[in-house]
C-alpha cells in the first residue's frame, strides 16, 4: 500500500485519476456478477418490504382522509346548530342545507340529528338515491321517510314509517359519551324498505354532542359513512402486479379490499379475514392471527411474514392503523415475489453491461477531465484559501471553459457579497448596541411603587420603546414619568424614528408643562422628518404613591391597564389623541385616574404583546394576558413582566416573532397608607 501510494504521488494527475476513477467501477461490476443471485433475491425481499409499507402508508393517509371528511362536516353541522342557523324547533327545515352537503362532499352516505325528547332528522344517500327522514310534533312517535327528487325536492310520497327512538341509537350513545366526538363502531345496515335477501352495507358514523351557546345540551349529530368508498379506493391502486391489500378490525372482520371479496354477507353478518373466498386474503389473514394471537398486540410498528398462496411465496406487512380517531383496525398488504423476479433478472443483466460501459467512460472522461480541471483547481484552492486569511478584494480569474468561468463569476460574486454582508453585520451590531445603550439598565426605586420594565426586538434593531425619565414640576416633589412607544414597523427605520422621539422627549422633559405639553411637543418635532408617511404610538403617565393617583397622556397607543385586587376587575380608561407624527398642531389632552386601591397593578405594554399569534394564527389576546397578571398578581412588577414575557414566548412557539414586545410593570405598595417620600429619594431613581 505504501509503494502504491509513492507510485500515485509520483504519477501526473491526467494519468492516475482516470485510473482512480475507472478501477472502482471495475471492481463494482465485477463483485455485481459475482453477487448476482444473492443480491436478486436480497433486492426481492427489499422491494416487496418497500412496496408493501408504501402502500401501507398510502392507504393510511387515505383513510385518515375519509375519516376526517366525517369529523369536519359533523363538526360543521354541529356548529351550525349551536348558533342557531339549524333551528333544533325547525328540523323539517334543514332538508335544503343536508341534501346540499350530501350532494357536494364525495364519502358521506348520510346526516343525522337526534333530540332527548326523540325528535330526529336525518337525509340518507343509497347509491344514486336520497331519502329524507323526519320525526317531530307532526310525525307521532314514528319517524317517516320520504323520498327526494333529482332536485332535491321532498316527493309527498310517503316510503316508510315505523317507531324511532334516537337516544337508544348506538350513535346517539356514543356523542352522549364522547361530548368531543368519536367514531361509532363499525355495522352492517339494511334499508327499511329493502327487499328480503338484500345485502348488507358497512359504516360508521361520527357523532358528537351539541350544545347552544349557553352551554345547554341540544340532541347529537352523527355523520354517517360506508366503507365501500374504502374498497373502492383500494381497488384503485396498483400493487404490483398482483398483490392484494385489506383492512381488518381487532376482531379479524373485514373492513375493506382491494380485490373483489365481500365484506358482509347476505345476511348482512360481517365476514371474517380468514374465512374469505380470496385466498391471499384467507392465508394472509390466518398467518397473522397465528402470529400475533390478537390483532390489538400488534406492535406500533407492524410486523412483516412470508406466507405461501397457491405454491407462491408472497411478503405480508401489517401494521395498525395510526389516526387521531383511534380505531382498532390493521392495513395488510400481500405481494407475491413472483411480481418482483422478472424485473431483477433483467436488471441484473443490463446492470453489467451498464458497468462495462460506465467503466470505459469513467476512463476516457477522467482522462479528458483531468487534463482539464488540474490546473484551474490548484488555482481555484489557491484563491478560496487567499479568501480565508481576509483578502476579499483579489479577483480570480478561469479561462478553461466556460463552466469555469462561470464558477470565477460565482466566487467574484460571493466576495462582493461577502463584503457587503460583512459591513452591514458589523453597522447592525453598532445599531443593536447603541439602541440597547438608550434603554434603562434597571427600574428606578420609589418607596410605594415595585417598577419593571422590559422589551424584547424581533429584529437586530426594532421601533419599541420604554423610559423612566425624572420631571421637575412647579412643586417641591420630585416626579417619575413612564414613558413607552410603539413605532410603526421595525427595523432599522423604526429605530431611528424611536431614538429621534426619544431625544426629543428628554430634551423637554425637565422643563414644567403637562404630559399633554410633552406629547405635543414631541409631534411638533417628528411630523416635518416623517411627513405622515410613518408613526409612533405613545403614552405618558405618573403615579402617586402617596394618594394613589396617576396621570396619563396617550398619541394614538392603548391606556393604561389598571388591575385591582381588591374587585379582582380590569381597568382600561378611555382617552387618546392621534399617534405622533402623522398631523402637526395636535393638542394632546392629559387624564387622570384614583385614587387606586393598595396592591393595585397598572401595565403599560405594546401591541406585540397581545397580537402575537400561535402556530394556528391565534391571537394572545388581551384576555389571556389579564388572566396571567390576575394569576401573578401577588408576585414582584418584574416577576409579573418575566411571567408575561415567558407566556408570549410560549404562544408564539417555534414561529419567528412578528413584531417588538415591550412593557412597563407597576405595582403599588399593598400598605393601606404611604409616608411621604424623603428629599433623598430622587438619588435612588436611575435615569
Amino acid at each position: 500500500m505504501r509503494r502504491l501510494r509513492h507510485l500515485l504521488a509520483n504519477v501526473s494527475i491526467a494519468l492516475s485519476a482516470p485510473l482512480l476513477m475507472a478501477v472502482p467501477v471495475l471492481l463494482a461490476v465485477v463483485l455485481l456478477g459475482g453477487l448476482s443471485y444473492l443480491q436478486g433475491r436480497r433486492t426481492v425481499d427489499e422491494l416487496s418490504s418497500q412496496i408493501v409499507d408504501q402502500v401501507g402508508g398510502r392507504i393510511e393517509g387515505r383513510l385518515n382522509d375519509f375519516l376526517d371528511i366525517a369529523a369536519n362536516v359533523n363538526g360543521l353541522n354541529t356548529h351550525l346548530i349551536a348558533t342557531g342557523r339549524l333551528n333544533p324547533n325547525d328540523l323539517r327545515g334543514w332538508a335544503d342545507s343536508f341534501n346540499s352537503q350530501l350532494r357536494e362532499v364525495d364519502g358521506i352516505s348520510s346526516l343525522c340529528f337526534g333530540t332527548p325528547d326523540g325528535h330526529t332528522v336525518w337525509l340518507i344517500r343509497y347509491g344514486d338515491e336520497y331519502e329524507f327522514a323526519i320525526k317531530d310534533e307532526l310525525t307521532g312517535p314514528n319517524i317517516e321517510e320520504y323520498p327526494l327528487s333529482r332536485s332535491g325536492e321532498i316527493m309527498p310520497k310517503l316510503s316508510g314509517s315505523y317507531a324511532y327512538d334516537p337516544t337508544q341509537r348506538p350513535w346517539y350513545q356514543t356523542g352522549v359519551a364522547n361530548p368531543d366526538g368519536a367514531f361509532t363502531d363499525v355495522y352492517s345496515y339494511v334499508r327499511a324498505n329493502a327487499a328480503d335477501g338484500e345485502g348488507g352495507v358497512l359504516g360508521l358514523g361520527f357523532a358528537q354532542e351539541v350544545r347552544d351557546e349557553t352551554g345547554e345540551f341540544i340532541g347529537v349529530m352523527d355523520t354517517e359513512v360506508t366503507l365501500g368508498d374504502i374498497t373502492t379506493f383500494l381497488q384503485s391502486l396498483r400493487i404490483a402486479e398482483s398483490g392484494v391489500a385489506f383492512v381488518i378490525n381487532h376482531e379479524g372482520h373485514l373492513v375493506g379490499t382491494s380485490v373483489n371479496q365481500a365484506t358482509v354477507d347476505d345476511q348482512g353478518n360481517r365476514i371474517r379475514g380468514a374465512q374469505a373466498q380470496d385466498p391471499s386474503v384467507r392465508v394472509a389473514a390466518a398467518a397473522l392471527r397465528g402470529q400475533v394471537g390478537d390483532y390489538a398486540t400488534l406492535s406500533p410498528d407492524g410486523t412483516q411474514l412470508d406466507i405461501d398462496v397457491n405454491g407462491r411465496r408472497a411478503r405480508v406487512s401489517a401494521f395498525p392503523f395510526r389516526s387521531d380517531h383511534e380505531l382498532p383496525w390493521v392495513i395488510v398488504t400481500v405481494v407475491p415475489d413472483i411480481d418482483f423476479m422478472a424485473g431483477v433478472y433483467e436488471a441484473r443483466r443490463w446492470s453489467l453491461f451498464a458497468g462495462i460501459g460506465a467503466t470505459l467512460a469513467a476512463l476516457l472522461l477522467g482522462v479528458i477531465a483531468a487534463r482539464q480541471l488540474a490546473h484551474p483547481i490548484i488555482k481555484l484552492a489557491g484563491h478560496l484559501k487567499q479568501m480565508g486569511t481576509g483578502d476579499l478584494d483579489t479577483r480570480l480569474r478561469l479561462d478553461v471553459a466556460s463552466e469555469l468561468r462561470d464558477v470565477a463569476d460565482e466566487v467574484n460574486e460571493m466576495q462582493d457579497h461577502l463584503k457587503d454582508r460583512l459591513r452591514l453585520r458589523s453597522s447592525l451590531a453598532l445599531a443593536m448596541e447603541v439602541q440597547q445603550s438608550l434603554l434603562p439598565n434597571r427600574p428606578p426605586s420609589l418607596p410605594g411603587l415595585d417598577i419593571a420594565g422590559r422589551s424584547a426586538y424581533c429584529d437586530e434593531t426594532g421601533g419599541d420603546y420604554f423610559d423612566f425619565i425624572d420631571v421637575l414640576s412647579t412643586s417641591d416633589e420630585n416626579q417619575l414619568v413612564l414613558a413607552l412607544g410603539d413605532v410603526m414597523g421595525h427595523g432599522v427605520a423604526a429605530a431611528l424614528l424611536m431614538t429621534t422621539a426619544r431625544a426629543s422627549l428628554r430634551s423637554r422633559a425637565r422643563d414644567s408643562g403637562s404630559l399633554a405639553d410633552l406629547l405635543t411637543h414631541v409631534n411638533e418635532l417628528l411630523v416635518p422628518d416623517t411627513g405622515g408617511l410613518r408613526f409612533m404610538t405613545m403614552v405618558l403617565a405618573v403615579l402617586d404613591p402617596t394618594h394613589r393617583t396617576m396621570r396619563w397622556a396617550s398619541a394614538g397607543h392603548d391606556a393604561p391597564m389598571i388591575y385591582s385586587p381588591e374587585t379582582d376587575t380590569f381597568d382600561e380608561p378611555e382617552g387618546g389623541d392621534v399617534p405622533l407624527g402623522v398631523v402637526g398642531s395636535v393638542a394632546y389632552d392629559e387624564y387622570a385616574v384614583g385614587p387606586l386601591p393598595p396592591g393595585a397593578i397598572i401595565l403599560l405594554g405594546t401591541d406585540g404583546i397581545w397580537e402575537t399569534q400561535n402556530a394556528q394564527q391565534e391571537l394572545y389576546g388581551k384576555d389571556r394576558l389579564q388572566n396571567l397578571i390576575r394569576a401573578h398578581r401577588r408576585g414582584t412588577a418584574d416577576e409579573i413582566a418575566g411571567a408575561i414575557h415567558e407566556a408570549v414566548n410560549k404562544w408564539a412557539g417555534d414561529a419567528a416573532p412578528h413584531d417588538d414586545v415591550t412593557m412597563v410593570v407597576v405595582k403599588l405598595d399593598e400598605a393601606e397608607q404611604l409616608s411621604r417620600e424623603t428629599d433623598h429619594a430622587a438619588a435612588l431613581r436611575v435615569d
